[in-house]
């Protein structure tokens, strides 16, 4: 049996794919906005949407005037993969 090299990973490139994020918001919404994953950012924050992505959603739904108070935001994927 062939002996296969692991590649190693530092640990800066790593991310704790076990920080799920759910989301954030109103409970009760009568609007879902969901969008495709944590960035890096927020995966490490444990945040939904607390960095630049989140402020550029943020923009567009009060352009289409949407209220935030009544908005749900969350990822279609719950956590990035542990490396890069």
């Amino acid at each position: 049996m062939k002996k296969t090299k692991e590649k190693k990973v530092k640990e800066e490139e790593t991310i704790d794919a076990t920080n799920r994020i759910s989301g954030t918001g109103n409970p009760n919404a009568e609007f879902l906005i969901v969008v495709d994953r944590p960035t890096e950012e927020d995966q490490r924050a444990g945040t939904c949407l607390g960095g630049k992505a989140g402020e550029l959603v943020r923009s567009l739904a009060r352009e289409a005037r949407v209220d935030l108070t009544k908005c749900f935001f969350t990822y279609a994927i719950k956590c990035r993969s542990r490396s890069k």
